[in-house]
């Protein structure tokens, strides 16, 4: 009797090495994959796609995938694409802030300078 397992709608996931974040949304018929860039080889995408299967985030049937050349005849598309990828507000406030901090330090010594050259100058 086959059992039917939970797969999760849709999982995020962030990789250092190639740095990227990853959207898996599991759809009815297929999978798709969403990279904000497109530093995967086609050798590195087989294995992501065979660990998240062997994790239990897409079907248990990928876990044998071997070519990513076929992948849109298997059921998986891979796309790069980073509208999904939504930035905390107040995050980039704070990022915002200390920019402007740092060009106002920035200026303030820089006038500091000039003023010192002119009055050695002088």
């Amino acid at each position: 009797m086959k059992t039917e397992t939970c797969l999760p709608k849709r999982a995020e996931f962030y990789r250092r090495q190639p740095e990227n974040h990853i959207l898996v949304q599991n759809n009815k018929d297929d999978v798709l994959i969403r990279a904000t860039h497109d530093n995967f080889s086609d050798q590195r995408k087989a294995a992501f796609i065979r660990e998240l299967a062997a994790e239990g985030f897409i079907p248990d049937h990928y876990q044998w995938f071997s070519d990513p050349d076929a992948s849109n005849y298997l059921g998986i598309r891979w796309v790069v694409d980073s509208s999904w990828l939504q930035i905390n507000n107040q995050i980039a406030r704070k990022g915002e802030m200390l920019c402007g901090r740092a060009l106002m330090v920035a200026a303030v010594l820089w006038v500091i300078l000039v003023a010192l050259v002119l009055m050695s100058v002088g």
